[in-house]
Order: C-alpha cells, then structure tokens, then sequence
C-alpha cells in the first residue's frame, strides 16, 4: 500500500505489528501525505492480503522453505526500501515500525551494516508486557482506550484470530536481551523511540533499556506518551502522537537528511 505526496520531502517504509494489517493505517498515512511525507506498507507474511501462489492464506508461511523467516523477511524489507527509492526520489528515508514491525526494523538495521537512514520504533517487541491471553477479544481491549477502535479492532475480518507467542518465535526473532545486548551495533542516522505508559503488551522499559544501549547514535530520542495503551496512534489522543510523528519526521528531513 503506498500513499505518495506530490511534493515529498521524506519517504517512509512502515511494518506493522503481529496480527494485523497496513490498511488500519489508512488515516495516520493520508496525514502524512497531507504533511508532505510520502509512506509504503505492506502486509507481512501471513497477515492481512497476503496470499500464497495459489490464493491461499499464508499464516506463517514461506515463499522459499529454505530460508528461515527472519531471513525471509528482511530480504521483504530490503525489496521494499528499494521500492520505496525508486517511487519517491532525493529525499531522506525512514524505516518505521510498530510492535512487531519495531522489532524487524530493529534487526533489519542490524542485519544491514550499510544502513544510513532514520529509524523509528513505536511500542517495539524488544520484550512482551505482562503475560494475557492473546485471544483477539482480550487482546483488543489492551491496545488502545478508544472503545470505538477496540470494537473495530475485533470486527476487522483482516486481524486474523491466530496471534499467540509462537506466532513471534516463528518469526526467528528473538527479541528480549538479544536486542538490548546488540543495541550498541545499533547505526542509523538517527533514532526516535516511542512507548505508552500503560502498554501491557510490550515493555515500556524494555524499549528504554535499548534505547540507552544505542550508544552509537548522537541523534536520538525518547518519547513516553503517559496513559497510553499499546497502539499509540488508535488511542484517545492519537492526534498528538500522530503530530509528533510528523514534526519528528519533517524536523530531521530538513535537518539532516
């Protein structure tokens, strides 16, 4: 899914979290475009659209068994940073990612010693919260306080019922003291780590240990959003972190991009 700009001064890949789809972030991306970011996504595997060859549902599944899933997925990240290049020209990139997505935008930078873009985390699987039963009617009341998006969240055909902890495991991404043991290799051009308060679902202090282990970073920042559920952007003033998004984004494109 791509929402481009006429005139962009900053193109964005986002990956979304475990369970879900890019098309829930339809209204967050038409204000970016409104702002003059142009944005890509895609359906990971075994999410939202994704299909296999013959129309089937992919959950968890490979394109080419012989890779493993980690593998499988950056090579997907790698083939959309390249596309996201070649749709929208000389302007700076950010890799962004929520949840899940902020833990295979972690790893991606890891994996890719060339790495010279920006990179934002937004309530990034660095390591689970506080252990629930990962049914789709419970975990939806812990995403957000906004009753109105909860209710969506559980009537969306496309959030498939098939979250549980293996679903990450099966993603060969390990996670926890892996990342903020790897934090100081962590490189980019720069770093915004964002987290609710009262996400249950991943560790608020998790995401701050490896932001403080990113010691090769100059240009980073941590941003506590107080009261906040795990789906920053589907909460009750998701206006302002959506704000804050955007005016992270055009402040370092006009920076140092």
């Amino acid at each position: 899914m791509e929402s481009i700009a006429e005139k962009p001064i900053a193109g964005v890949l986002f990956i979304h979290g475990l369970g879900e789809h890019i098309e829930r972030f339809n209204d967050m991306f038409n204000e970016f475009r409104s702002n003059d970011i142009s944005v890509l996504g895609f359906d990971l595997r075994g999410h939202g659209r994704s299909e296999s060859k013959d129309g089937s549902k992919m959950y968890g599944h490979l394109a080419q068994p012989s890779k493993s899933i980690r593998d499988s997925i950056q090579s997907d990240v790698s083939f959309f940073m390249d596309l996201l290049s070649k749709h929208v020209v000389d302007v700076p990139y950010f890799l962004m990612g929520h949840s899940l997505g902020g833990e295979i935008a972690s790893y991606y930078v890891l994996d890719s010693p060339g790495f010279n873009h920006h990179t934002e985390l937004i309530a990034p699987n660095i390591e689970p919260g506080v252990p629930v039963p990962i049914f789709k009617k419970v975990f939806g009341s812990l995403t957000s306080r906004d009753e109105a998006s909860v209710e969506r969240y559980r009537q969306d055909p496309l959030i498939h019922p098939y979250v549980t902890l293996m679903s990450v495991a099966k993603f060969g991404l390990d996670g926890g003291q892996e990342l903020i043991t790897l934090a100081k290799s962590f490189k980019a051009k720069s770093l915004l780590v964002t987290h609710g308060t009262d996400d249950k679902i991943t560790s608020p202090s998790a995401s701050k240990m490896f932001y403080d282990g990113c010691s090769e970073i100059e240009d980073k920042e941590y941003k506590s959003f107080p009261g906040y559920y795990h789906e920053l952007h589907f909460d009750l003033g998701k206006e302002e972190v959506i704000a804050f998004y955007i005016n992270w984004i055009k402040k370092h494109a006009s920076i140092n991009g």
